[in-house]
């Protein structure tokens, strides 16, 4: 049974033991207290370019319930303690708070001599999405307002009361075929920075990494034990090979614009073929269209069937055959040499965007380049607040804290003030990871992950593209089988900013630095005149 002692400790550390439920009976007592073993993770990886990438927490622990083989389904009702798979896990604290809800996934043998032990491990409620499929086609809506649809149909167990009133971003199109739930998620996640986690009741939240909450407490080598507590800090590391100041963000296709192309250079009295530039698409009417000194033709297909998909010399009613698959056009009759011939007709437009931060460039003296590819964007408004929230993370590399605590109510995602004086660090972070240790007698050790990152700009950013939403009224689909689509497309939408060129060279060494752009580092060697 736990230990009950006194709410706290001298040292701040929490006291009492945790209460684990499985399928909603208790199993405290055949839970060994030592060996839970908690993690809550927010999961931001160098490189990711996403927003802060969920919460997601798991667990493992060591119990007494009897044999692995022994186990139920979670479609079995328990009334007493048992083991069951897939079955919901809760582990409450001292205080009867939920510090934990999600599922058992995962059931090991561990018996020994005398005693039979199994080891437990599972996922919170968040992970438990990535076994949900989704088949989804949303327009003109909201990041919230998606987000919300999603929930509503494929998790209705999740409260989504909590979600903001109004969304931060507005998207033309988003199309999840054969998707989970978990990455339908991600991806509106990923574009407007923001966070989102799932807690231990079941409550869905979504919000700005500027706005996230602040911990309960701070940490310091010299606290009060009353707003801060104890710090060992492990170490503290700055990371310039994950540095990133200019991103090749490469998205997917959509249609061009209407293309009007001349082929009045190919009529010369004989030529029955005409080339396309590229391999034609229909225009936004919805067919391709071909004129001769500004008269339409009959516009057959070459792989048809029907009169309309042959030549009238041949008793259809085409005057022009298109070979989609070749981009080429081959007329009935060969327009003559003064003819002017013209096609109208739409392209397939690879997006691709660049963004530096001039600032970082500056400072590092040269790019340092990064590169994302999803080819579900093809808004260029959405690709550069990808490639902006990627800048934001890892414009000046990345920074890590690891430090341990003896203090509960730390969660990834929270913004922790961390002042240690020998090492020279007074600043806030944000909480990457939270490892919860037993110390035995009801005392837990918690290592802690952190990060320092400049999140208040994505509120920034946000503000600025809702003044500028991307509109995007054209439809990608097209029945036209189409193959090596890639051969001879080599246009593309480029966002840039122009940088000013600076002439190196012309470097002199001074018995003292001048400051005109000209002196020479002489290194370790010193200059005598």
């Amino acid at each position: 049974m736990p230990i009950i002692t006194s709410p706290f400790s001298p040292r701040g550390m929490t006291q009492g033991g945790l209460k684990v439920t499985l399928a909603g009976v208790d199993i405290t007592a055949y839970v060994d207290e030592s060996s839970i073993d908690l993690k809550d993770t927010l999961g931001q990886g160098a490189g990711s370019g996403s927003g802060a990438s969920p919460r997601a927490s798991t667990f493992s622990m060591k119990s007494t319930l009897g044999p692995a083989a022994s186990a139920v389904g979670s479609g079995t009702r328990p009334t007493k303690p048992t083991l069951v798979r897939n079955g919901e896990l809760v582990i409450y604290d001292a205080n009867g708070n939920r510090i934990f809800g999600g599922y058992l996934t995962k059931i090991t043998d561990q018996t020994d001599y005398t005693t039979v032990y199994t080891q437990l491990e599972g996922v919170d409620y968040w992970q438990t999405f990535a076994r949900i499929i989704v088949n989804e086609i949303y327009s003109g809506m909201s990041d919230v307002q998606i987000i919300s649809a999603l929930l509503q149909k494929y998790a209705p167990q999740i409260n989504i009361k909590t979600l903001p009133l109004a969304g931060g971003m507005q998207f033309s199109s988003k199309n999840y075929r054969n998707m989970t739930l978990l990455n339908a998620l991600q991806d509106v996640i990923d574009s407007t920075g923001y966070q989102a986690w799932i807690d231990p009741y079941k409550n869905f939240h979504y919000c700005s990494p500027g706005q996230s909450s602040t911990a309960p407490f701070s940490l310091s080598d010299h606290p009060d034990f009353k707003s801060s507590f104890q710090v060992g800090v492990d170490s503290y590391e700055i990371d310039d090979t994950a540095a990133i100041n200019r991103v090749f963000f490469y998205g997917g296709r959509k249609p061009s614009n209407d293309f009007v192309q001349d082929l009045s250079t190919q009529a010369n009295g004989n030529n029955t073929t005409f080339v396309l530039a590229y391999y034609p698409r229909s225009a936004s009417d919805g067919a391709v269209h071909v004129y001769i000194n500004g008269v339409e033709k009959a516009l057959g297909y070459v792989a048809g069937s029907t009169d309309a998909d042959k030549f009238k010399s041949e008793g259809g009613t085409a005057d022009v055959l298109l070979n989609a698959d070749a981009h080429t056009l081959t007329f009935d009759m060969a327009p003559v040499v003064v003819s002017t011939v013209t096609c109208k007709y739409r392209y397939q437009l690879p997006l691709v965007v660049v963004l530096p931060d001039p600032v970082s460039v500056k400072y590092y003296g040269g790019y340092l380049d990064g590169t994302l590819s999803d080819e579900t964007v093809v808004d260029v408004q959405v690709a550069v607040q990808r490639a902006k929230v990627l800048l934001l993370e890892q414009a000046y590399g990345l920074k890590t804290l690891k430090l341990r605590c003896w203090r509960s109510g730390l969660q990834s995602g929270m913004i922790l003030r961390v002042d240690h004086s020998i090492r020279g660090i007074h600043d806030s972070f944000v909480i990457q990871e939270v490892d919860t240790k037993p110390l035995g007698n009801g005392f837990f050790e918690y290592d802690v992950t952190c990060g320092a990152w400049n999140w208040s700009m994505v509120d920034v950013l946000n503000h600025l593209i809702a003044s500028a939403q991307p509109q995007d009224d054209s439809t990608m689909e097209d029945t036209t089988a189409i193959d090596d689509q890639e051969q001879n497309e080599n246009f593309h939408v480029s966002f840039s900013v122009a940088a000013i060129p600076k002439n190196h060279g012309g470097y002199y060494a001074h018995d003292s630095a001048l400051g005109d752009g000209h002196d020479a580092y002489c290194g370790f060697s010193s200059i005598s005149s």
